[in-house]
Protein backbone atom coordinates (compact mmCIF):
# COMPACT_ATOMS: atom_id res chain seq x y z
CA UNK A 1 0.00 0.00 0.00
CA UNK A 2 3.04 2.40 0.61
CA UNK A 3 4.58 1.56 -2.79
CA UNK A 4 1.13 2.40 -3.84
CA UNK A 5 0.67 5.84 -2.32
CA UNK A 6 4.21 6.73 -3.69
CA UNK A 7 3.08 5.47 -7.25
CA UNK A 8 0.43 8.54 -6.59
CA UNK A 9 2.19 11.06 -5.13
CA UNK A 10 4.70 10.08 -8.57
CA UNK A 11 1.68 10.42 -10.82
CA UNK A 12 0.56 13.93 -9.41
CA UNK A 13 3.78 15.19 -9.97
CA UNK A 14 4.16 14.06 -13.34
CA UNK A 15 0.38 15.22 -14.69
CA UNK A 16 1.17 18.49 -13.17
CA UNK A 17 4.42 19.15 -15.04
CA UNK A 18 2.64 17.85 -18.22
CA UNK A 19 -0.12 20.31 -17.84
CA UNK A 20 2.66 23.45 -16.84
CA UNK A 21 4.68 21.94 -20.29
CA UNK A 22 1.23 22.19 -22.42
CA UNK A 23 1.58 18.17 -22.83
CA UNK A 24 -2.05 17.51 -20.92
CA UNK A 25 -5.00 19.68 -20.80
CA UNK A 26 -6.13 21.93 -17.94
CA UNK A 27 -9.43 23.97 -17.74
CA UNK A 28 -8.22 26.89 -19.96
CA UNK A 29 -6.43 24.82 -22.35
CA UNK A 30 -8.23 22.02 -24.43
CA UNK A 31 -10.30 21.21 -21.20
CA UNK A 32 -13.76 21.15 -20.97
CA UNK A 33 -13.90 24.66 -21.88
CA UNK A 34 -13.12 24.07 -25.44
CA UNK A 35 -14.98 21.47 -27.42
CA UNK A 36 -13.07 18.38 -28.08
CA UNK A 37 -10.09 19.84 -26.70
CA UNK A 38 -9.16 21.10 -29.46
CA UNK A 39 -7.97 25.22 -29.30
CA UNK A 40 -6.21 27.00 -31.71
CA UNK A 41 -6.33 23.50 -34.14
CA UNK A 42 -4.17 21.57 -31.40
CA UNK A 43 -5.38 19.01 -29.66
CA UNK A 44 -3.50 18.15 -26.40
CA UNK A 45 -3.85 14.58 -24.42
CA UNK A 46 -6.99 14.90 -21.94
CA UNK A 47 -6.79 12.90 -18.65
CA UNK A 48 -9.26 10.20 -20.43
CA UNK A 49 -6.66 9.98 -22.93
CA UNK A 50 -4.28 8.84 -20.38
CA UNK A 51 -6.54 6.25 -19.64
CA UNK A 52 -7.41 8.19 -15.60
CA UNK A 53 -10.01 9.83 -14.24
CA UNK A 54 -10.17 12.91 -12.76
CA UNK A 55 -10.70 11.46 -9.53
CA UNK A 56 -7.94 9.49 -9.70
CA UNK A 57 -5.64 12.62 -10.19
CA UNK A 58 -7.52 14.87 -7.59
CA UNK A 59 -6.43 11.48 -4.90
CA UNK A 60 -3.42 11.67 -6.32
CA UNK A 61 -3.03 15.42 -5.55
CA UNK A 62 -4.36 14.84 -2.40
CA UNK A 63 -1.77 12.26 -1.27
CA UNK A 64 1.14 14.06 -1.88
CA UNK A 65 0.31 17.56 -0.72
CA UNK A 66 -0.95 15.57 2.55
CA UNK A 67 2.71 14.26 2.29
CA UNK A 68 4.45 17.68 1.55
CA UNK A 69 2.35 19.63 4.63
CA UNK A 70 3.01 16.14 7.08
CA UNK A 71 5.73 13.61 6.12
CA UNK A 72 5.47 10.10 6.83
CA UNK A 73 1.29 11.07 7.23
CA UNK A 74 0.96 8.27 5.02
CA UNK A 75 2.88 5.60 6.50
CA UNK A 76 1.59 6.64 9.73
CA UNK A 77 -1.93 6.05 8.63
CA UNK A 78 -1.10 2.83 7.04
CA UNK A 79 0.55 1.58 10.18
CA UNK A 80 -2.94 2.53 12.17
CA UNK A 81 -4.78 -0.01 9.88
CA UNK A 82 -2.82 -3.15 10.41
CA UNK A 83 -4.19 -5.53 12.64
CA UNK A 84 -2.43 -6.08 15.91
CA UNK A 85 -1.52 -9.33 14.92
CA UNK A 86 0.21 -8.20 12.18
CA UNK A 87 2.18 -4.85 13.94
CA UNK A 88 3.47 -8.11 16.52
CA UNK A 89 4.20 -10.33 13.73
CA UNK A 90 6.59 -7.64 12.65
CA UNK A 91 7.81 -6.54 15.95
CA UNK A 92 8.41 -10.52 16.93
CA UNK A 93 10.87 -10.80 13.14
CA UNK A 94 12.57 -7.96 13.63
CA UNK A 95 13.05 -9.01 17.49
CA UNK A 96 14.19 -12.55 15.89
CA UNK A 97 17.02 -10.82 13.78
CA UNK A 98 18.46 -8.66 16.76
CA UNK A 99 19.08 -11.61 18.60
Amino acid sequence: MEIEAQAKRRLADEYDAAQQRGEVATQSRGGANIADGVSDGNTVATVTDLGLTRKQVHEARQLRDAEAVAPGVIRRMLEDRLPLSFRQMRINHALKELG
